[in-house]
């Protein structure tokens, strides 16, 4: 037991002993018992800036993983009313190209010309070519409810197939084309309602196979609806597929969806549902609707410093660059440097 108890009171009294005379001990020297040594802190790094957008409610903060499926759809087809036009401001040389273009195709279509427009002379020619009023049509009551259907059912079982299979991003593509859907809709009856056009099955003349296409303004719009400029079953489709377009940007899906789109146009003509005008009107404002919804709602996409929505892939590639390396053996490599 004593030579224990020594053994402590050397050790109380070894600081003590070690310190020269008329230094104040320190704490420094002295041993630590008993004592685990503690991690340095590290610096936390900053999450990633959300860049603005151009326009209202378009920054990174307003995409789809910030306002998720049910709630974040309704927030962002709101958000997306307001936003849509106010980008207008920003618009470059080839958005305005693309609008001026589809909106002087339009007019130079529709505008009644004597003794009439481009649209119906040229819908006079077709329905004759393909035999009159009573030719084959593709868009009948029930035509048109098998092709919905069969739309709606691609974009549900690409849902189901995301949740159920555990895959993000086919759920985000479907709750996308869902958004784009509203927005068409809004967009195609706001302008219906302006023009309240006659479609080529409206008040047709007697002795004549397709109408005249005349224009009566917001009281042709609730008296002939869902007659109208543009055709609201090409913009619908025109805005679900871009969206798939858009958002995967693979080249079979782009010339699949197209071929498709394309001849769904035709028979919508053919078939005396809608003018060339209001199918071309539909075409470029469907496409554009589901373009702006992937690049500016999408996780696929992010602002850039200029306020542009870029592909994620892309921006990741302007921070790379690759350069030749000589190996110290006399080989050739390549080496990458990433910035961040």
């Amino acid at each position: 037991m004593r030579p224990f108890l020594l053994t402590w009171l050397l050790c109380l009294s070894a600081p003590a002993l070690a310190e020269e005379p008329g230094q104040p001990a320190r704490a420094a020297d002295a041993p630590v018992v008993g004592s685990l040594p503690v991690a340095e802190p590290q610096p936390v790094a900053p999450a990633p800036a959300l860049r603005p957008g151009r326009g209202v409610f378009t920054g990174d903060e307003h995409r789809y993983q910030h306002h998720w499926l049910l709630t974040g759809l309704g927030l962002r087809i709101l958000m997306d009313l307001a936003a849509m036009p106010s980008g207008a401001v920003a618009w470059d040389a080839r958005d305005w190209s693309v609008f001026g273009l589809a909106v002087g195709s339009t007019a130079a279509l529709a505008i009644p010309f004597q003794p009439h427009s481009l649209d119906v002379a040229l819908q006079n020619k077709i329905t004759s070519t393909l035999g009159g009023p009573g030719h084959f049509m593709v868009w009948t009551p029930y035509g048109d409810m098998v092709i919905w259907l069969s739309i709606w059912a691609s974009v549900g079982s690409t849902f189901l197939y995301g949740l159920v299979g555990a895959r993000p991003e086919y759920v985000e593509v479907s709750a996308l084309a869902v958004e784009a859907f509203a927005l068409a809709q809004v967009y195609t009856n706001v302008i219906k309602l302006v023009t309240g056009r006659e479609n080529p099955k409206d008040n047709i003349p007697e002795g004549a196979i397709v109408s005249e296409g005349r224009f009566y303004g917001p009281a042709g719009f609730v008296k002939l609806f869902p007659s109208g400029l543009p055709s609201g079953h090409v913009t619908t489709m025109y805005a679900i597929a871009s969206v798939f377009m858009t958002y995967f940007d693979t080249p079979a899906l782009w010339v699949g969806l197209n071929v498709l789109a394309v001849m769904f146009c035709a028979t919508i003509i053919a078939d005396n549902y809608h003018f060339a005008s209001e199918t071309i009107l539909g075409a470029v404002l469907g496409f554009s609707i589901g373009q702006w919804v992937v690049r500016h709602r999408s996780s696929k996409f992010e602002n850039d410093a200029d306020g542009l929505p870029r592909r994620l892939l892309q921006t990741a590639q302007r921070h790379v660059s690759l350069a030749p390396l000589l190996t110290p053996y006399g080989g050739l490599g390549a080496s990458a440097t990433v910035q961040f």
